[in-house]
């Protein structure tokens, strides 16, 4: 009788486990596409164009081609109303936004294997400026987005016998240079 109790409980854990693990793991789990909204300006901004242009740049500062990344690299300004603006990043990493006076939030999805270094992102996250207030003027605004490709190298020092036991390889040299 105490076996079945235990395995009755074990089952019910179990089954309890289950049930939860998925739903705290998509409840926690933030959605990196969505980007903040932003207050309204607190007084009237001064009308007149807002033009935003800018610049994708890599840690060297060179250009990034927004084209040649696994997903087209796309800047989008989100507007306090929740007006949503877009803009292809070219080929030689410039992009340029004609909105209207609000307060603005411009965001960058990353691909995969990129991370922000100004706005800071993690790998294949959103960049995001934040709110900025942006009154009418006859110059362009301008943002620049650092990013960098990361990538994973991994080195293991191994080898495998024909029985399936492993061994230290001997007389191996492995490098790294950036």
């Amino acid at each position: 009788m105490r076996y079945q109790t235990t395995t009755i409980v074990r089952v019910l854990l179990l089954l309890a486990l289950i049930l939860t693990v998925p739903a705290g793991i998509a409840s926690a789990a933030p959605s990196a596409a969505q980007a903040t909204i932003c207050e309204p300006p607190a007084k009237t901004l001064s009308s007149g164009p807002v033009v935003v242009q800018g610049w994708v740049i890599n840690h060297r500062e060179q250009a990034v081609d927004g084209t040649r990344t696994p997903e087209p690299l796309v800047i989008s300004a989100t507007g306090s109303n929740g007006a949503v603006v877009t803009a292809a990043v070219a080929s030689n990493g410039f992009f340029k936004l004609s909105l209207t006076p609000d307060v603005w939030n411009f965001t960058m999805p990353l691909p995969s294997d990129w991370d922000g270094i100004v706005p800071i992102a993690q790998r294949a996250g959103l960049a995001e400026t934040g709110c900025t207030p942006l009154p009418g003027r006859t110059s362009p605004y301008l943002i620049v987005f650092k990013i960098r490709r990361l990538f994973d190298v991994t080195a293991l020092k191994w080898e495998e016998l024909a029985d399936g036991a492993v061994q230290p390889g001997q007389a191996w040299t492995i490098t790294y240079k950036p």
